[in-house]
C-alpha cells in the first residue's frame, strides 16, 4: 500500500509475494499451534482473547469504512488517481483488521 504512491504504478511488486508471505505465516502459526498441544491451544482461546478480537473487528469495520470517503476526497482532488487507490484501498481495507487484531491479541505476552 505504501509502495503503490510512491513509485507511481499499481504492481509496485511481484503478484507472487502476498501469496508467499501468507503461506510462510500460515506455515508458522500451524507449526506453533501443533507444537504447543491442544491444550496450551485451548487457554489461548480464553474470553479475553475473543473479547480482543471483537473489537480488533469493530475497529477494523470503521478504519476501512473510513477509507472509501477518504480515498474519494483523495481521487475526487487528482491527489491520487483512481487506478493507484484501488490497489491501496484493497490493501488497507484487510490490514485494517488484521493490524488491531496482531496488536490488541499479542498484547497479553
Amino acid at each position: 500500500a505504501v509502495l503503490v504512491p510512491i513509485t507511481g504504478k499499481p504492481d509496485p511488486i511481484s503478484p507472487w509475494w502476498p501469496g508467499i508471505c501468507c503461506a510462510a505465516t500460515a506455515l508458522i502459526i500451524a507449526v506453533s499451534m501443533f507444537t504447543a498441544g491442544a491444550r496450551n491451544a485451548e487457554i489461548a482461546m480464553d474470553e479475553l482473547y475473543r473479547a480482543r478480537d471483537h473489537l480488533a473487528q469493530r475497529i477494523g469495520y470503521w478504519c476501512a469504512l473510513l477509507l472509501y470517503p477518504i480515498f474519494g476526497f483523495l481521487v475526487a482532488q487528482d491527489h491520487i488517481s483512481l487506478m493507484l487507490a484501488f490497489p491501496v484501498m484493497a490493501t488497507l481495507t484487510a490490514a485494517a483488521y488484521l493490524i488491531p487484531h496482531a496488536v490488541l491479541t499479542g498484547a497479553t505476552r
